[in-house]
């Protein structure tokens, strides 16, 4: 299987994912590399250039807009190499790192539309109230349960949303798309796109769990956060 680091050409970037690529060479047989993918300063005129309408603007800006736009249009460049390929790839972001042994025959075998490695890096579940039953499913691959409740964890005056964290993809680090998760990816912008993490969700694609998760974001950086956001974390 192949698998994508998607990096921006800027120091601390480049060096971080050149450590990653190092650590997926030695820790897994994934054939891994790197991806170049849209930088901020590039981002809004590649939106005017691809004449794709956003679904809903509300829910642009929650981080570096601009950065929101060039992470979407990295894991879209990615998608359509999916489907040029015609076979399953591993999107990683650069600050993926591994925390649990990955099996190759896993990802190899998944025949579903989008495989989640990735810990969820946001959501309800971090705060800690909500025992989010899939987060908790026996080891293996794990289809991720549909909801039916309200769900929008962006509206903080709504207390009786379900932060039940199934929708979406909560946060866009580490998966598996195969050519038919790519294809409806894809056929899904004509409705209008959305920051990546949010685009990718149970509406579109049916989501899967590798639990448990294999990996997590770890960077004392962030390419999408407004400063402040995370004391841990500076922007780029």
């Amino acid at each position: 299987m192949n698998g994508f680091i998607i990096y921006i050409n800027e120091p601390r970037s480049v060096s971080l994912s050149k450590l990653k690529l190092k650590q997926f060479i030695n820790e897994t047989d994934i054939n891994v590399s790197l991806f170049e993918g849209v930088y901020r300063k590039n981002a809004f005129q590649t939106w005017i250039d691809s004449n794709f309408k956003l679904l809903d603007a509300q829910r642009w800006g929650t981080g570096q807009i601009d950065v929101e736009f060039a992470v979407f249009f990295s894991h879209y460049n990615l998608w359509m190499k999916c489907l040029e390929l015609n076979e399953s790839i591993l999107i990683l972001e650069h600050d993926a790192t591994i925390c649990n042994k990955i099996h190759l025959h896993l990802l190899e075998s998944f025949k579903g539309d989008i495989l989640n490695l990735g810990v969820p890096s946001w959501g309800s579940h971090i705060q800690g109230n909500w025992p989010n039953p899939w987060l908790v499913l026996s080891d293996g691959i794990r289809k991720r349960p549909i909801c039916k409740n309200k769900h929008d964890v962006f509206d903080y005056n709504d207390k009786n949303h379900c932060p039940c964290d199934s929708r979406w993809l909560y946060g866009a680090q580490s998966y598996v798309v195969t050519p038919q998760g790519a294809k409806k990816l894809i056929d899904g912008i004509e409705e209008g796109i959305l920051p990546a993490d949010i685009y990718i969700r149970q509406e579109l694609v049916d989501i899967y769990d590798y639990l448990p998760h294999p990996i997590k974001q770890e960077s004392d950086f962030t390419l999408v956060q407004r400063w402040g956001k995370n004391p841990k974390q500076h922007n780029y």
